[in-house]
């Protein structure tokens, strides 16, 4: 049954259970131009008790009763009185981290949040994103040569330690993921899956799938040179042209069922023949995987749909990445999510796209310096029929899986950043807010809301929750659907939901969110003691049930982000935010009309958009001096609803009324 994470979190930690140490620890000798803040990073605080006990009161107390509220607050009051059961564990998380030599969390993380996780990484875990075209329209063979060329120069940074960490607001951020992103797979085996990292000396080889049979390219000539994107064409051209012949079943779809299924067949697979195992291993053990697709995405909804799941059958979704590519050369990325966030894929992909676009198109120079190698799977009579039932089962609940979902697109153009800074607003915190007025639109009601706040300004940081709902984004978004309350109300409350939004976000990525930390603190909960009451609280799991799971990446390069909903009432919401537009890809089931929420929110976005300059057109007039200045400057930012703005909102009434009949 898919969803099963929250539950898996949900589990204390059983007596005499310890979280094996796989990763590496800093290294502090011949420090490169790549680790050369590691060593002075601070490690991942261990937040304050009291105010997160108090944070999560605040943040659950507009999704609850008050009756419901009030037995809330007792458990938590119980929980962190002196002496009681909060500061026991919470000793205990110090004393954690104290001797850690990564963070209190990592371990914890990869292991329950990814690896523990049984459902499908395809609909489940992974993300994705869709670049944008090149304005040359290159061929798919072009396309993705240049592509391929261009981020093995970024990994050649990562091999030689000579990539320059990335930071915001000149603070570094920890480069510890990098490591993860190359030549690395994860592997479904029971009960928790694994993942494994490969030498990079040894392990020069690409593998890249079409028409579902998988091949290996060597990258490095005999004499230790790389092949250049011309060479790589060539080697690509002649996988397509070895395919093109032949209809195989692909295993690949395999990795698309959930994990159990998927580590019995595997094991399967490998039991099958002797040289399976090293086939695999082939497969697993290189830079990344490059697949090759033979249709042609012609729409938003299309292209979204064919970067997260495609067809199922020209990918291995346990690969670090993946790197698609069709055959109009329009190309995007999947990547595998349980060491790597999408802030360091994202910069690869961006320096992938741009390096590419800047050189010329690659030719193909006819030369094959090694003929790319087939993987072939090898099966004796006995396996024949089980492989052959294991791929059409597999096929079966793909396909189900993608029917049962709808993705939307929305690409709204009339205003971005640009605009809402003009607001005197924070950017993310109004379209989290947009987000807040569609979702209540749409049901009446606020649910518990995801936003992902990275914290790797510390060392081995990923990311904590800002816990979008508060009292003053409901307070506000009731006052929307409110035809008594003023404008001057609705922008006070507005400000409110803003500025409390921020300082959640702010704390979130100062790693003093809630979620976290209350997570480490279940965690140390021995089988054999009393279960705290905050935790066995049903408002505990109730108000963490993200019906919005909620993130932005907002790269000028990328037309396309988006991964699935994280509960079956819910939806995957990603957004970016640009100059002068907005993005917005959301997944869900059926049932769910996601489609419909994009409406929502091109309508709620209209209807901020009215707000914010009503009032600052009340607050121009009330100021004589700086009347004309005031109009010029809405003029200028076209901050008055004008034909376009009337237009839209009447399309999208009729849109709203197409979607209910």
């Amino acid at each position: 049954m898919p969803y099963s994470l929250f539950s898996r979190i949900m589990g204390f930690r059983p007596l005499g259970y310890s979280f094996p140490n796989s990763e590496p620890s800093l290294n502090t000798n011949n420090i490169t131009v790549m680790d050369q803040n590691q060593k002075v990073m601070p490690r991942l605080p261990v937040p304050d008790l009291e105010a997160t006990l108090e944070r999560y009161l605040r943040s659950v107390r507009p999704l609850l009763a008050d009756n419901e509220y009030e037995h809330t607050e007792k458990m938590v009051r119980e929980f962190g009185k002196p002496g009681g059961q909060g500061e026991i564990l919470q000793k205990r998380l110090l004393a954690r981290a104290a001797a850690s030599t990564t963070s209190w969390l990592h371990e914890w993380w990869n292991e329950y949040a990814y690896f523990a996780y049984r459902d499908s990484l395809t609909f489940y875990v992974n993300y994705f994103f869709g670049f944008r075209e090149d304005p040359r329209h290159p061929s798919q063979l072009q396309r993705a040569a240049g592509l391929v060329k261009a981020i093995m120069e970024f990994r050649q940074d990562v091999v030689t330690r000579q990539l320059e960490p990335d930071c915001a607001r000149d603070v570094p951020f920890c480069t510890s993921q990098y490591n993860y992103m190359f030549n690395a797979c994860r592997f479904p085996t029971a009960p928790e899956d694994h993942a494994e990292s490969y030498d990079y000396e040894t392990n020069n080889h690409l593998a890249v799938v079409r028409k579902g049979q998988f091949f290996i390219v060597d990258t490095v000539r005999p004499d230790g040179t790389q092949l250049t994107a011309n060479d790589i064409m060539s080697q690509l051209a002649s996988i397509i042209a070895l395919t093109d012949e032949s209809e195989e079943s692909s295993f690949g779809i395999l990795t698309t069922t959930n994990r159990d299924l998927w580590t019995e067949n595997r094991k399967m697979i490998v039991e099958a023949h002797p040289s399976n195992k090293e086939t695999l291993h082939r497969l697993e053990t290189a830079m990344f995987l490059v697949s090759l697709e033979d249709y042609a995405p012609s729409t938003e909804e299309e292209f979204s749909r064919a970067c997260w799941h495609g067809t199922g059958k020209n990918r291995y979704y346990d690969k670090n990445f993946q790197i698609l590519v069709f055959s109009n050369g329009m190309a995007g990325f999947n990547g595998e999510h349980s060491r790597m966030d999408g802030t360091v894929t994202a910069r690869m992909c961006h320096f992938a796209i741009e390096q590419a676009s800047k050189r010329p198109l690659p030719k193909s120079s006819g030369v094959i310096f090694k003929a790319p190698e087939k993987l072939v799977l090898y099966f004796p009579m006995k396996f024949t029929t089980r492989i052959i039932e294991a791929i059409a089962e597999a096929e079966r609940m793909f396909q189900a899986e993608v029917n049962a979902h709808e993705v939307g697109v929305l690409e709204y153009n009339l205003y971005g950043k640009g605009l809402i800074k003009k607001f005197r607003m924070s950017p993310d915190a109004y379209v989290q807010m947009a987000i807040q007025l569609a979702y209540y639109k749409m049901f009446g009601v606020c649910k518990a809301t995801y936003e992902s706040a990275a914290t790797r300004k510390y060392a081995y940081g990923r990311t904590e929750t800002c816990r979008t709902v508060s009292t003053d984004s409901v307070a506000w978004v009731t006052a929307m659907c409110d035809s008594t309350k003023s404008t001057t109300e609705k922008t006070e409350l507005l400000q409110k939901a803003i500025k409390s939004h921020s300082e959640f976000t702010v704390a979130a990525s100062e790693g003093r969110g809630v979620d976290r930390h209350l997570l480490g603190l279940r965690f140390l909960v021995e089988e054999d003691e009393t279960k705290p009451g905050i935790f066995l609280d049903p408002s505990y799991e109730r108000t963490s049930h993200w019906h919005l799971s909620t993130s932005q990446i907002s790269d000028d390069l990328f037309d396309q982000y988006g991964w699935g909903e994280v509960v079956p009432d819910g939806f995957g919401l990603a957004y970016m935010i640009r100059e002068g537009s907005l993005h917005f890809n959301c997944s869900g089931l059926v049932n769910m009309q996601p489609k419909k929420l994009l409406l929502l929110i091109e309508e709620s976005l209209l209807d901020m958009q009215e707000l914010c300059t009503k009032n600052s057109k009340a607050q121009s007039i009330t100021n004589s001096s700086c009347v004309i200045q005031s109009i010029q400057e809405l003029s200028q930012s076209t901050q008055f609803p004008s034909e376009s703005t009337i237009a839209s909102h009447i399309s999208i009434k009729g849109k709203l009324e197409s979607v209910q009949s």
